[in-house]
């Protein structure tokens, strides 16, 4: 089957999915354009709609555990106890790195980033709450 023929046979379903989208969402204001003005044409608005993406958000970590690269700590003692992850011996060896010391700051990445984006960096999120985690024992481990 030709792409035409591939896109001509899910036209129906999406088109009964704008037309619930429409009736349902229809005056919902995304900051000064409403989802009846993103449907309607986007007479001078410019902008970008998409479908939602069915990826799962755990696959990254999931993958990263089942090559061994990090393991699970424990549990952070907080509302939710999110699950604190740590490096292995695999993931130092994978990147040639004797520790996680010798990774960039998250800092001296950013501004490789701009280098390379040929900007002044400023990718990054703000990290006051995000910590590397060095697991001693992790990279003692023989694997």
């Amino acid at each position: 089957m030709i792409l035409h023929e591939k896109i001509s046979a899910q036209l129906p379903d999406w088109r009964d999915r704008i037309k619930v989208l429409a009736k349902e969402h229809g005056e919902v204001k995304v900051d000064d354009v409403t989802v009846g003005q993103v449907i309607g044409g986007m007479r001078d608005i410019k902008s970008l709609l998409t479908d939602v993406s069915f990826v799962d958000p755990a696959h990254g970590i999931k993958s990263l555990l089942e090559k061994r690269m990090i393991r699970i700590l424990g549990r952070k003692k907080v509302v939710g106890n999110p699950l604190l992850y740590g490096t292995t011996k695999q993931f130092l060896v994978h990147f040639g790195l004797d520790r996680l010391a010798d990774l960039p700051s998250l800092e001296d990445f950013d501004q490789f980033l701009g280098t390379l984006e040929g900007g002044a960096g400023g990718f990054l999120p703000p990290t006051e709450e995000l910590v590397m985690v060095d697991d001693p024992e992790a990279a003692s481990e023989e694997e």
